[in-house]
């Protein structure tokens, strides 16, 4: 066992290292990370309102999740890398325009929805599959390695870009963003041309057709739709929920650093425990934990806000690797874009109104301890469903080597 995880390994490298700088740089992640450096600029340049420099987040979220599914079809016809190098060259692209643009608000929004539709190629969705193909015996533990390129620009994107906007503007900002994801995007030729055959995986497991039918897929939907609301909430009101319990912006700051150390670690251990014990626990587990750090920081305060931080994180961390893996295992590979697409779409749309509702909700009565409230629900509620799902009948032959 031992030797055939290393052998992956050896024989997978590459890819993988491809795989994480392509999650790292495209337009789930960098986008993402960084946007909250030019919502000030934006403010001073153009005299936006607060609502109106922050909503690129909430256009570039439409944009991926109505594209995802088109997407996830085309990688199953042609493969990752002809899907990937053009979606990050239409990134880099979207960002020039950015950086040139004017004052209107409406140009802005239509840039990034445009850059979520057109580069959705450049997403874990394409770069998933090359993980879910090449690795069996390590995939959990390869797609934490491949999705710790989240984690990463996170912890580096920030410090860098903030330094180029204060010396040169934010114009330079966006563009400094273009040079990165252009510099980088040759890795991208690390990755295979997808076979016209099937996988050696495939031919040693039944054949597994993706069904819309199929309930187990629709349990997915509902969990992964309930979790993303609620973590992707969570996390974007975190620092004004620990101000309103009587933080001080630094404070509040320091306990929300916390997610970004849990989500790199969360990348890892929930790899390796995918390997070695059902999907559905591992997701399960992970939601009731999060749902336990909402109850706990509606009613312990600041005192259980550095737990609560940490369950947010590790519940984010988890989430793209759960519904990968589980793509792969109950779906198989031949019609993983299509399955994964839709999934990812869902879950974009999900990530993408979540934090709109919970500050909605947040402005009525009650306030934050409503949406505290709501959010342990909606977890608890995708623990459910993933416990539902059993410790999951794989598509793989009985008398598999792959088994």
């Amino acid at each position: 066992m031992a030797n055939q995880v290393g052998g992956e390994f050896v024989r997978g490298w590459p890819e993988l290292i491809a795989a994480m700088i392509g999650v790292g740089i495209g337009v789930s992640s960098l986008p993402f990370y960084t946007a909250g450096l030019f919502i000030g600029p934006l403010q001073s340049a153009f005299g936006w309102s607060l609502g109106a420099a922050s909503s690129g987040n909430l256009a570039l979220s439409l944009g991926l999740g109505l594209a995802a599914p088109l997407v996830g079809r085309l990688v199953d016809r042609v493969g990752a890398r002809a899907v990937v190098i053009p979606g990050l060259l239409l990134e880099a692209f979207s960002f020039v325009l950015l950086a040139t643009m004017g004052g209107s608000f409406f140009l802005y929004v239509g840039i990034v929805f445009a850059m979520g539709l057109l580069c959705a190629g450049a997403s874990p969705l394409s770069l998933t599959k090359v993980i879910n193909a090449r690795f069996v015996r390590a995939r959990g533990l390869a797609l934490g390695f491949c999705l710790m390129g989240t984690g990463l620009t996170a912890a580096v994107a920030p410090p860098i870009l903030s330094r180029v906007i204060a010396a040169y503007g934010w114009r330079a900002g966006y563009l400094a963003l273009a040079c990165a994801v252009l510099a980088l995007t040759p890795s991208a030729l690390l990755i295979r041309a997808m076979p016209t055959s099937l996988t050696v995986e495939e031919t040693n497991c039944v054949r597994a057709d993706f069904r819309l039918s199929d309930g187990r897929f629709w349990i997915l939907i509902v969990a992964s739709v309930l979790a993303a609301a609620s973590l992707a909430g969570l996390v974007i009101h975190l620092t004004p929920m620990l101000i309103d319990l009587g933080a001080t912006p630094v404070g509040a700051a320091s306990r929300v650093g916390a997610i970004g150390i849990a989500v790199l670690s969360a990348r890892l251990l929930v790899g390796a425990a995918l390997d070695r014990l059902p999907a559905p626990w591992v997701g399960a587990v992970l939601m009731a934990a999060a749902a336990a750090g909402a109850l706990i920081l509606r009613y312990a305060g600041l005192e259980g806000a550095l737990i609560a931080a940490l369950s947010f994180g590790l519940g984010v961390g988890a989430e793209v690797d759960l519904i990968a893996y589980m793509c792969a295992r109950y779906f198989g590979l031949r019609a993983y874009g299509r399955a994964y697409g839709l999934l990812y779409g869902a879950t974009l749309l999900a990530a993408g109104l979540g934090p709109l509702a919970f500050g909605l909700i947040a402005d009525r009565p009650g306030g934050y301890g409503v949406v505290l409230l709501l959010a342990a629900a909606f977890l608890a509620g995708a623990a459910v469903l993933f416990m539902s799902l059993g410790s999951g009948t794989y598509y793989f032959k009985a008398n598999s080597p792959l088994n």
